[in-house]
Order: C-alpha cells, then sequence, then structure tokens
C-alpha cells in the first residue's frame, strides 16, 4: 500500500515545487515591473522638478531684469553738459600781476555738469585734476581732497570750477589754449540718491583749437590714445 501512495506523493511533491517556481517566477516578474515602474516615476519626476526650477530662474531673471531696469531708469546721472563744450566753457585767463611789470594770469576753467538721469542727488563730492601740455596731472587745489556736491535734482546744472595752479603770461595761455591738449582736466564725482545708493562718474575734458573735446578715462587718468592718429 506504502509502494502504490508513493507515486501520489511524488505528483504531489512536483505539483508543489512547480508552484512554488511558479510564484517566484511572477513575484519577480512583478518585483521588476515595480521596479520599473518606480524607475519611469522617478525619471520623469526628475524632469519636472528640473523644468519647475528652471522657469522659477528664468522668471527670477526677468524680474531681476525688470526691477534693475527701472530701478536704471530712476537713477541720477551726472555728466558733462553741451559737449563740445566752445566759449564760455573754456579755459579763461585772469590777470593776477607779475613781477617787473610782467602781466600774469591764472587760469580758470569752468565745466557745466548736469544730472541726466530722473533720480535726486542727495550729496556727494567731486575731486578735481588738472594738467597743462607736457607736465604732470596735480589735484585741484593742491592736498584738498574733495569738494562737497550740494543736492542736485533731475535736469538741473552745476559748475565745476577748476583754478590752475601755474600762473602764466597771456601770450603763452593764447598758445596753449590753441595747442591739442593744452589744458586738460579731469573731474571725479561719487554721488548718493535718497536711498543712499552710491554712483561714481569720472569725466575728461581737453582744449582743442579753441574747443573742447572730451577724453575716456582708464583707470585714473585720462587717454589720449582715441585722437592720436
Amino acid at each position: 500500500m506504502n509502494s502504490r501512495n508513493n507515486p501520489s506523493l511524488l505528483k504531489i511533491l512536483v505539483a508543489t515545487i512547480a508552484d512554488a517556481i511558479v510564484l517566484r517566477s511572477t513575484n519577480h516578474r512583478a518585483e521588476r515591473k515595480a521596479a520599473k515602474i518606480t524607475a519611469w516615476a522617478t525619471g520623469w519626476l526628475a524632469l519636472l522638478t528640473g523644468l519647475l526650477i528652471g522657469v522659477g530662474i528664468l522668471q527670477w531673471q526677468t524680474l531681476d531684469a525688470q526691477y534693475n531696469e527701472t530701478v536704471s531708469e530712476q537713477r541720477p546721472v551726472l555728466w558733462l553738459e553741451n559737449m563740445p563744450l566752445s566759449a564760455p566753457n573754456i579755459p579763461t585767463w585772469v590777470e593776477v600781476g607779475g613781477d617787473s611789470g610782467e602781466k600774469l594770469g591764472q587760469i580758470v576753467w569752468e565745466i557745466p555738469i548736469k544730472n541726466f538721469g530722473r533720480g535726486f542727488v542727495k550729496s556727494g563730492r567731486v575731486i578735481r585734476y588738472a594738467k597743462l601740455r607736457n607736465e604732470p596731472e596735480e589735484r585741484i587745489p593742491p592736498g584738498q581732497e574733495f569738494t562737497p556736491l550740494e543736492p542736485v535734482g533731475p535736469g538741473q546744472s552745476f559748475l565745476v570750477s577748476i583754478v590752475f595752479h601755474t600762473s602764466m603770461t597771456k601770450d603763452r595761455f593764447d598758445i596753449l589754449l590753441k595747442t591739442w591738449a593744452g589744458f586738460t582736466a579731469r573731474v571725479d564725482v561719487s554721488y548718493f540718491d535718497l536711498a543712499g545708493v552710491e554712483y561714481r562718474s569720472s569725466m575728461c575734458v581737453t582744449t582743442s583749437q579753441d574747443k573742447i573735446a572730451e577724453l575716456p578715462v582708464r583707470g585714473n587718468a585720462c587717454s589720449y590714445r582715441a585722437f592720436v592718429n
């Protein structure tokens, strides 16, 4: 009787093992399918997150550019007025006397500066430099650190007065005035708007045949290269 039942037990054992193999295979396929779904979802989530971050950055850059443009439009801008300058905004010779009857004079240059911006200049300071042809640049007046700047509204102008330290005869003045770069002046202005934001302008002008030419400023000096052939 045991011998007759052994085939049945063997069949049951084989069937049980087969069912276990099928179940394991099914579970493995399900696990792989779930892993694929998870990887797919993770990939799309990462892509969506990246897109959202990119859109956010673009929106921030757009808003930042709009803000900067608005601020730029509302800021004060101090720069040279009426360029190219001509009389009366050219150097003038003012007699101060002299020894042995020789008439000497000081060179006075009134340079007009205008607020071309829409913002209000609350305060600031002006540093002035002067240079005669073939001579080194000097601060005007010598030893003075800066001159305070009074408030300047939009569209308003003011004069920066530069008195050259060297006195000279009227003949020498006339020659230098007709000589290229006979007189050169540099004006550095740092100024604040109503919000306390600081701005800087550095301007340079030189004489050219009874007229005034604007020079670029490179570093802390006027540059003549653009006007040299």
